[in-house]
């Protein structure tokens, strides 16, 4: 048996987000891209910026011919150096999700999964620290939420 379609998905979303780099035209060079959740307290400046990939679950709506329809919740969260000021932070996660966004609006094969599958959708929702400076987070924190719909077939994992 291949490897299942969950794991080519997020090994793939790690790679995809891996390319946001200035000299690939991007606003940002994402320092740190991992398939874990570190906080914002275990991130050193020289990983910032960062983006943990967390898989949240999965739900499952089984069709017809040998066909499901998959919904997979995955949060990323996103660090910005601690050394920046409040406008520094705010800009630059700012320009990281404009940068997330149009990385994963590309017509770009590192998404797509094998076995049957093809992802059909990703939405993103997000949810931004406090920027107040007296926060826990000191607004160098941003959460991503991606919903990424796809098909699996009785012959794919």
């Amino acid at each position: 048996m291949g490897t299942p379609i969950r794991e080519q998905i997020l090994t793939n979303l790690k790679w995809t987000l891996e390319q946001i780099t200035t000299a690939n035209t991007y606003k940002t060079t994402v320092t740190t891209v991992e398939r874990l959740f570190q906080s914002w307290t275990e991130t050193e400046d020289v990983e910032c910026p960062y983006i943990g990939i967390i898989c949240r679950g999965e739900d499952y709506a089984w069709g017809h011919s040998g066909f499901c329809r998959a919904t997979m919740d995955v949060n990323l969260v996103c660090h910005w150096t601690r050394d920046a000021t409040q406008v520094a932070m705010r800009e630059g996660l700012d320009g990281l999700l404009d940068d997330i966004i149009r990385r994963l609006m590309k017509d770009d094969p590192g998404l797509k999964g094998d076995g049957g599958t093809t992802i059909k959708a990703v939405s993103v929702f997000v949810d931004r620290a406090d920027t107040d400076e007296e926060s826990d987070r000191g607004g160098r924190t941003m959460n991503v939420d991606l919903r990424i719909i796809f098909n699996r077939t009785t012959s794919a994992s």
